[in-house]
């Protein structure tokens, strides 16, 4: 398929239209927030829900009564929607499926529960996982290799759902969402907003400038993808999020280059700024965005000081496995008689062990949140 090249005029249509999109149909609200939650359990009172919980089968019942039929109201949290979206990730990645689809995903899933005030865990998870069935249906071919079918996701929530329970819940958030299924994404924006970044500003020769393009890139993509499992970013708009991620990929990736490299221009980054504000009027130095910028690069180094545990970890496992292959030969020596000037010697060191009396024990503290798919 032949690239299609788009004029400026083109792009910045194309950047308007998502820019409504965002401020209008596939708008998030904080809807942790406890002022906007009691606002809409009171209108939530006058409505009927589009599905009774004899349509979802039971596995999932009524907003606010679990599946014994206790009344509970979810005690939502960012740890909830956290490990949703961690699970998400890893059933695109076995599938193979684009990594934007986990957004748009969650997109669904927060777009939902914003209109349900109060829902139990299993209805959460139900709609989590409704959510990633609907948005493999809409967004994924259906000749791939591998294919997300209902049954498979049957087998994935550990038969805590049953497939009418799914198709129930499908119909559920469709009539939710109005059938609003196309939301932009934070990395469609950054694609188009990348256009305006000259390259030839970031380096010196033309070898460095398609290099430096493609990390550049990559870069902004993990940004955008580490916004997604974060309700941090859910309010904000997705232009923001992109505007944000590509100047944190700016500051990351110049960074990791040598002063000689780059730039041409040392101003590039505010000529960025001002080159989009300009054609597209979105505005670059706003509270919003580097609200997100910080967030980002907190989220940032969590990661790399992780990475650095992660090799401090494999070093210790490396040690440890040498010292196993000492207590081994050790013991191979053990195996064989001692002499009495050996056996004095090990009683002497066995002397030293502390005694278990001593030693104490500390439970390892379990995580309060409930257990999701």
């Amino acid at each position: 398929m032949e690239n299609v090249r788009i004029t400026l005029d083109d792009m910045i249509d194309h950047i308007n239209i998502l820019r409504r999109q965002e401020e209008t149909t596939y708008k998030c609200s904080d809807y942790l927030d406890l002022r906007y939650q009691s606002q809409q359990r009171s209108g939530f009172a006058n409505r009927t829900s589009f599905s009774s919980s004899s349509s979802l089968g039971g596995a999932a019942s009524s907003a606010g009564t679990d599946c014994t039929g206790t009344s509970t109201i979810m005690r939502m949290s960012e740890t909830w929607r956290s490990k949703i979206c961690e699970w998400t990730y890893k059933v695109i990645d076995y599938f193979n499926y684009d990594r934007e689809l986990a957004f748009i995903c969650m997109n669904y899933l927060d777009r939902y529960v914003m209109e349900r005030p109060q829902l139990n865990t299993k209805t959460y998870q139900l709609a989590a996982i409704t959510s990633l069935f609907l948005v493999v249906k809409t967004f994924q071919p259906r000749s791939s290799a591998l294919e997300l079918s209902i049954s498979s996701l049957v087998k994935l929530s550990q038969s805590a759902f049953d497939e009418d329970s799914i198709i129930a819940m499908e119909q559920e958030m469709l009539h939710t969402l109005r059938w609003h299924l196309f939301p932009p994404t934070p990395y469609t924006f950054a694609k188009y907003l990348s256009k305006f970044l000259s390259f030839e500003d970031m380096c010196n020769t033309s070898q460095s400038c398609n290099r430096s393009r493609l990390e550049f890139r990559e870069l902004t993509r993990f940004f955008t993808e580490l916004s997604v499992c974060d309700y941090f970013f859910v309010p904000y708009k997705q232009s923001t999020v992109a505007m944000a991620s590509l100047l944190t990929a700016i500051d990351v990736f110049a960074a990791g280059h040598r002063r000689q490299e780059l730039p041409n221009d040392p101003d590039f980054r505010r000529t960025f700024q001002e080159r989009i504000h300009f054609y597209t009027g979105l505005n670059a130095f706003t509270r919003e965005v580097q609200e997100c910028q910080r967030r980002l690069l907190q989220a940032y180094n969590r990661r790399e000081i992780s990475r650095e545990d992660q090799d401090v970890e494999q070093q210790r496992q490396e040690e440890g496995e040498e010292e196993d292959s000492r207590l081994k030969q050790h013991q191979q020596q053990q195996a064989q008689p001692m002499t009495e000037q050996q056996q004095h010697h090990t009683e002497q060191e066995m002397s030293t062990i502390p005694s278990p009396v001593c030693v104490s024990t500390v439970p390892n503290e379990e995580d309060d949140d409930d257990e999701l798919v």
